[in-house]
């Protein structure tokens, strides 16, 4: 409970992915502009935490579903 810097829980989370996901990556960015740094079908997990108004949904989804890999999730 309380207020957490946003850096303090970036740094716990690539801490944590490291450990548990080799290879992941967290990329904190507008989510379009991050979509153009991976390859079309090279990621098996997408989690996007966006804006919830539908064209911004739509907007993610958008630029997501191609770099997703066959089999693979976008959340």
């Amino acid at each position: 409970a309380g207020w957490h810097d946003p850096g303090d829980l970036a740094a716990e989370a690539v801490r944590n992915l490291a450990r548990h996901a080799p290879g992941a990556m967290l990329l904190v960015a507008d989510s379009v502009a991050a979509a153009a740094l991976i390859p079309d079908g090279a990621a098996f997990l997408v989690f996007l935490d966006g804006a919830h108004d539908a064209a911004s949904v739509e907007r993610d989804v958008r630029a997501w579903r191609p770099k997703v890999a066959r089999g693979g999730v976008l959340a």
